[in-house]
This record gives structure tokens, sequence and C-alpha cells, in this order.
């Protein structure tokens, strides 16, 4: 599989971004999938735990990263469900909107993971 059929990525905008270094692109969404792979489950937990500042961070670090790999479907699913946490650790409990942004960012998270283990290791 070649990194432009990676669903849910905007290839050249991303390689502009890693100076058109293909490799280092791809090493970037490997790394990526490393870091993030067991992302929903780990927020999951941190839901139950209502532990939102911390859920809130890691959705933050995932907004930036998916921003910069140009996964633009993401990033939009990353940043409304970081608003959302923003509330939720503000008001100590979880808005109305939690489970409906948690289940588009999930699958968008599924969709650019699915498309990176095409690429291989």
């Amino acid at each position: 599989m070649t990194l432009e059929q990676v669903d849910g990525l905007d290839v050249s905008e991303g390689l502009e971004r890693c100076m058109n270094n293909r490799i280092l692109y791809r090493d970037v969404l490997l790394e990526f999938r490393e870091r993030y792979g067991d992302l929903a489950g780990r927020l999951e937990a941190l839901f139950a735990a209502d532990q939102w500042a911390d859920a809130e961070a890691l959705t933050h670090a995932v907004k930036g990263t998916s921003g910069m790999l140009s996964a633009n479907d993401l990033y939009a699913a990353a940043t409304a469900l970081n608003a959302t946490l923003k509330l939720a650790r503000d008001s100590g409990r979880p808005p109305g909107q939690l489970k409906e942004d948690m289940e588009l960012f999930r699958r968008e998270l599924v969709r650019l993971l699915t498309g990176i283990n095409k690429l291989g290791s």
C-alpha cells in the first residue's frame, strides 16, 4: 500500500510538512500508530475514572499530531472532543455531547490506524 492509499490523510500536505521526505512521513505515521494505537481504550478508562484533565491532555496531543500529519478528519474530531473535554474538566462532569464526540473521534482514529497498519512496519 502507498501513502496515497491511506484513508484519512492529505498526503501532499503531510509531505510538505515533512519536507517532502516520504520516508520521514511514513516513519512519523508508524510512530503515531505506536503511540496512539490504544488511545480510544485509554480515553474510555479516563472517562470512567472522571479524569477529565488527563483525557483532555491526551486529545490535545492527538489534535496537534493529527494536524501535523494532515489527518484532517481526525484533527477535526479531536478538536471537537478536546473542546468537550475542556467543558468536562471545568465542570467536573461529562457534557451531553461527550458520547457523540467520542464516537466520531473513535471512528476517525480507527480509519487512520487501519490505513497505517496496511503500510506495514
